[in-house]
This record gives C-alpha cells, sequence and structure tokens, in this order.
C-alpha cells in the first residue's frame, strides 16, 4: 500500500489596535417628583417569543422613564463615583501584534488517515486600562512587549 500525501504551509501576521471607551453615565434620586411603575408601564405584544409560552408585560417603557427624567431634572444628581466603578474598568487600549506560522502533513494509507503538524505562534502587545481602587482611579500601564508568549502546538 502506497501512501497519499498532502503538504501545507502557511501563516498569518496581525498587527491590530484595539480600543474600549465607555462613558455611560449614572445618576441617583435626589429629591421629589417619584416616578411609579403604574406611569410608565408599556404592552410588549410578541406573541412569538418562544412560541407564545412565555407571555410579556406589561413591562417598564424606558420612553416614559427617559420622559420623566428629562421634565425633572432637578430630582437627580450624577454619581461620579459609581460613573468610574463602571466605566474605568471596561475602558482599554490594546495593541497587539501576532505571527503565526504551520505546516500540516495528511497520508492516507487506504481508509486510514494521518495528519501531523506544527503550529508556531509569537506574540507580543501592550495593554493599557484602569482598575478602581478605595474610589480613586489609578491607571495600570501593563507593557508586555518585552516578553512575548511563544506558544507550540
Amino acid at each position: 500500500m502506497t501512501p497519499n500525501g498532502e503538504l501545507k504551509v502557511g501563516g498569518k501576521y496581525r498587527d491590530e489596535d484595539k480600543t474600549n471607551d465607555v462613558a455611560n453615565r449614572r445618576f441617583k434620586a435626589a429629591d421629589d417628583p417619584t416616578f411609579l411603575m403604574s406611569q410608565g408601564l408599556a404592552s410588549l405584544d410578541i406573541s412569538s417569543f418562544y412560541f407564545g409560552r412565555y407571555p410579556q408585560g406589561p413591562n417598564a417603557s424606558l420612553d416614559a422613564a427617559t420622559n420623566f427624567f428629562d421634565a425633572n431634572r432637578g430630582a437627580f444628581r450624577e454619581d461620579p463615583n459609581a460613573e468610574h466603578a463602571d466605566n474605568d474598568p471596561n475602558n482599554y487600549d490594546v495593541k497587539e501584534k501576532v505571527a503565526a506560522l504551520y505546516a500540516k502533513n495528511t497520508n492516507r494509507f487506504g481508509r486510514v488517515r494521518l495528519e501531523e503538524g506544527v503550529r508556531v505562534e509569537h506574540t507580543s502587545g501592550t495593554y493599557d486600562g484602569f482598575a478602581i481602587q478605595t474610589g480613586r482611579r489609578r491607571q495600570l500601564a501593563l507593557d508586555v512587549a518585552q516578553q512575548p508568549n511563544q506558544d507550540l502546538h
């Protein structure tokens, strides 16, 4: 029986920048008036939702809540500490370079197929993000460009 083989080689290089910049705002009720759920209900007719097995509604109306907020801005105060706690850990800048090479050989012996191969990957990057510590904003600069990650698969 003579083997029937196929050799494949290839590679890929990726130079990518990723940024996430979250800026959600948080408010706390500071004064009257009170918004009651009965003031902001909306019907929801999606009878096809999970084949009608889980009826919905009434639900809170985003439009009603937004209109109430806009009409009563003085009754709310912005909460910068909550904003930092929610936003800062989700903000980051990543610069990443990945290079990969592979070689794969496939041999067939009748109905038996034998595959062998190797993949080499090199990754280097710079990762900047934020962490929250006791209500203060502290920048963490994690530069791992000098410590590349090399994997053999």
